[in-house]
Formats: C-alpha cells, structure tokens, sequence
C-alpha cells in the first residue's frame, strides 16, 4: 500500500510540476511575442515604405555602370525590350515562363511598372546571358525593380 501512495505522490506532483512549466511557457511566449512584434516593426522601418508603383526599398544608388534606356515593349516578367531593339533579362527576378501559373499576372505587373517608361540599367559582372540578352538591374524613379509576390 506504501508503494501505491508514494507512486500517487509521484505522479499528482509530476503533473503539478508540468502543469506551473506550462504556465511559465505562456508567460514567457508573450513576451517573445512582443519581442518579434518590436523586431517586425524595426524592420519595417529599415525597409523603408512602399512608394507608389509597389516597389519595396528605399531610395538607393546604382554601383555597377548604368545607361538610360526606354522599355517598349514587355515580354514577360522579367524580360523587356528596351529601345525597340535590345532584350533586357532583370537581374534579381525570376518569374514563371509562358503556359506556367501566373505568367499572365507576372507580365500585367512588369507591364504595369515598367511599359513605355524611362529607365536606368545597372550592368553585372555577367553583361549577357546564352540566349544573348544583356543581363541588368532595372531601375525606375530611382527605385530598383524587385517585383513582390504579394503584387501577383
């Protein structure tokens, strides 16, 4: 019978001892959530704001060599043509190719941001690629061209 009371014991205070673990978790949790939730909002401010075309970034330079160019005609997402004569493939984006989900809305937004407007091309290392088109950061307003999945 000894036994039967100690083995109760063991248990009643093993689950009490789970039961206050669980207790301080939850405090604990609450405040590593507002933690996250101060971190989000530094970030946030580092990131700067969304300007008026969508485009996430703050205002930054071009550090490789750029020239001025027009788009005139968009491909696809992350394909223009640039002076009725040059393709431009972006550097920084990949978006899905013809006959793949959302193609159709990866062009509509390049279209959106980018058709028939003045932009600057940031060259790489890599200036082309095997198919021949000239390889660039695409700039716009001084904004680089990173189009966000949730703009999709």
């Amino acid at each position: 019978m000894e036994n039967k009371v100690k083995f109760v014991w063991v248990v009643v205070g093993g689950m009490v001892l789970v039961a206050v673990g669980f207790g301080l978790g939850r405090w604990s949790m609450n405040s590593r959530i507002e933690e996250l939730e101060n971190r989000v909002v530094v970030l946030e401010g580092l990131l700067g704001e969304t300007n008026k075309n969508g485009c996430f970034g703050k205002s930054l330079e071009p550090i490789g060599p750029t020239r001025i160019a027009t788009v005139t005609y968009v491909i696809d997402g992350d394909t223009i043509e640039v002076d009725e004569e040059e393709r431009v493939r972006y550097l920084g984006i990949n978006t899905p190719e013809s006959g793949r989900p959302y193609f159709t809305e990866a062009t509509n937004e390049n279209k959106r941001l980018v058709e028939g407007k003045e932009v600057k091309l940031e060259l790489d290392v890599q200036t082309k690629d095997q198919y021949g088109r000239t390889l660039a950061y695409v700039w716009v307003e001084d904004m680089l061209m990173i189009i966000p999945f949730s703009q999709m």
